[in-house]
């Protein structure tokens, strides 16, 4: 039956011709949640989301209640259109993961194996009974072959899975233990080796500050010999004659008095 869709006057504002349906509407609800014209007859319109495994009939495009169904299953309920503006998601077997319920033979004669093998036996000169037998086993044996390669995949995985946790137990676990074991003895080596570095910078200060005491020492006795060689000049002239005054060392000159180096004697 050719299906005959009611129109109306064209509505154009500012030259745009809105085919668009009237939000609120029954059309519009449906639409929104998914659902496409699917078919018309002499009881209603049909509306249809195969995906999902859901359908709509209703009277008119100005109802006020639709059948929704589950295509899977057949159960269906019968929602107002206040209702329908209320919902959100259309749950079905199909959408909640349920697997699609498909007689064999449907499935057989939805399938590009099943017509591959009636033209390739009508143009051989076979017969449609062959053509089905053909057919069917060739789907059996890809079905077969599909879920021994699910099982080798499902087996491959699982083994992966294992080899992965014997990895992390028995070999990776280890060295990041060995790694943070390293990295703590890394860390108390080198605040060992930061005290004995300011250990060392201190004893290098109590030195220089102790050589310069030394030194300090040792001009003032330097400067205090001198003032006693002028004393004893002006008291005894002859007393340096008899004593003459002992040289400095040139290993100290440098430290003690640096002014007479390369001057004396």
């Amino acid at each position: 039956m050719t299906s005959k869709i009611t129109t109306d006057s064209a509505l154009i504002t500012g030259g745009v011709l809105d085919l668009r349906p009237a939000k609120g509407g029954i059309v519009y609800e449906l639409l929104r949640l998914g659902l496409s014209f699917d078919h018309k007859d002499e009881t209603g319109e049909s509306w249809a989301d195969y995906m999902k495994g859901v359908t709509a009939l209703f009277a008119s495009r100005d109802a006020t209640e639709a059948t929704v169904s589950d295509i899977d299953t057949k159960d269906s309920k019968t929602v107002t259109l206040d209702q329908l503006r209320q919902v959100t998601e259309i749950k079905t077997w199909r959408s909640a993961g349920g697997q699609r319920i498909v007689p064999p033979f449907q499935d057989l004669f939805n399938s590009q194996e099943f017509w591959s093998a009636v033209i390739i036996s009508l143009i051989g000169g076979g017969g449609i009974v062959g053509a089905i037998i053909t057919a069917w086993s060739n789907r059996r044996s890809k079905s077969q072959d599909e879920h021994e390669q699910a099982e080798a995949d499902k087996l491959a995985a699982e083994a992966a899975e294992t080899a992965v946790h014997i990895l992390t137990d028995s070999v990776i676990q280890p060295l990041r233990e060995q790694v943070e074991s390293q990295g703590a003895q890394i860390q108390h080596l080198e605040e060992k080796q930061a005290l004995q570095t300011r250990n060392l910078e201190q004893t290098q200060q109590d030195l220089e500050e102790k050589q310069q005491e030394y030194f300090e020492l040792g001009a003032y006795t330097r400067s205090l010999f001198h003032w006693l060689q002028e004393f004893c000049e002006i008291m005894e002239p002859d007393f340096l004659a008899r004593h003459p005054k002992p040289r400095l060392p040139d290993r100290l000159r440098p430290d003690i008095a640096p002014e007479t180096v390369g001057k004396e004697p």
